[in-house]
């Protein structure tokens, strides 16, 4: 949870990724003209950071995520904002969305897929929710990278390394810190959405 909040002021590279990611969401927002209090989801919200942005331009959001500590900081970021009546915040599994079906303009799953055990579940359901007519807006971590090919250690050369030096770790007692991510092809990611009936 702190690295979620942490990662967007970070001064490096990643933090501006992060930080460029979320600027170039609201500017798309923005571009849609939708109605003042329209209907939006922030699916995965993390620290809230973009549940808050989109309630700042006049959306109702309800905010999601699995985690209760992302939920927490999330309410307390709405609020410190005075912008609790905009936010609604709730726990809730991607999977299975606790909201009525076609109930948001608008959908955001920014950061969301990769960490998800299967993604086109979880885009089928968040297309459930989406009005007729809405908009999707969802990332995913590029599996084909440009660092994958520069940096050393991300090169998938080294893969049966890492993951010899992963089972030393774990033969050691040592578990692997935090969740595991997934990377997609562009193509795949356009698949998963063309399945669930949205066309990218």
């Amino acid at each position: 949870a702190d690295y979620s909040q942490q990662v967007y002021e970070a001064d490096d590279l990643q933090g501006l990724v992060y930080r460029q990611r979320q600027e170039t969401a609201l500017a798309w927002v923005r571009e849609l003209g939708l109605p003042e209090s329209a209907q939006a989801l922030d699916a995965g919200c993390g620290a809230g950071l973009m549940s808050v942005a989109l309630a700042g331009e006049g959306l109702q959001v309800t905010a999601t995520d699995s985690s209760p500590q992302m939920v927490a900081l999330t309410t307390q970021r709405a609020a410190a904002e005075g912008l609790s009546d905009r936010v609604e915040v709730e726990r809730a599994d991607a999977h299975q969305l606790p909201c009525a079906s076609g109930a948001f303009s608008l959908v955001l799953a920014l950061g969301l897929l990769p960490w998800l055990s299967d993604p086109a579940a979880a885009v089928a359901e968040l297309t459930r929710v989406l009005a007729p007519g809405g908009w999707l807006l969802l990332t995913a971590d590029n599996e084909r990278r440009l660092n994958r090919l520069v940096e050393p250690k991300e090169s998938p050369l080294l893969a049966p390394l890492k993951e010899a030096r992963r089972g030393l770790r774990q033969t050691a007692g040592r578990q692997p810190a935090g969740a595991q991510a997934y990377r997609h092809r562009s193509e795949d990611v356009a698949g998963i959405l063309r399945a669930a009936g949205v066309e990218p």
